[in-house]
């Protein structure tokens, strides 16, 4: 996850390894804002979607529920933990150059 406050875009990029064939990358991309005066708490609505390695090339994935809001709660220089509005936990690891 790559998230620009100063452009207000918000990058999440997923590598799936499923058991059999290729890995498939799935990438979605939106805007990003302050929410309130709380520092790590952030509004986002994503705006586009696609995955990627399919055989038939890159799908566009629709997404039903597209905003949603996040409260970064934990982070240092190698992970961050953030918790969604929808009850979600999100354990992010920051990537390695050499991956």
């Amino acid at each position: 996850q790559i998230v620009d406050l100063a452009a207000g875009v918000v990058d999440n990029t997923v590598t799936l390894r499923p058991p059999v064939g290729k890995p498939l990358v799935l990438c979605v991309r939106g805007l990003v804002e302050r929410d309130g005066d709380e520092p790590a708490s952030f509004a986002i609505t994503f705006t586009e979607s696609e995955l990627r390695g399919a055989p038939l090339g890159p799908l566009r994935v629709p997404l039903p529920r597209p905003r949603g809001r996040i409260t970064s709660t934990f982070s240092d220089g190698d992970m961050r933990v953030v918790r969604g509005s929808r009850g979600t936990l999100f354990v992010l690891q920051r990537a390695r150059a050499d991956r």
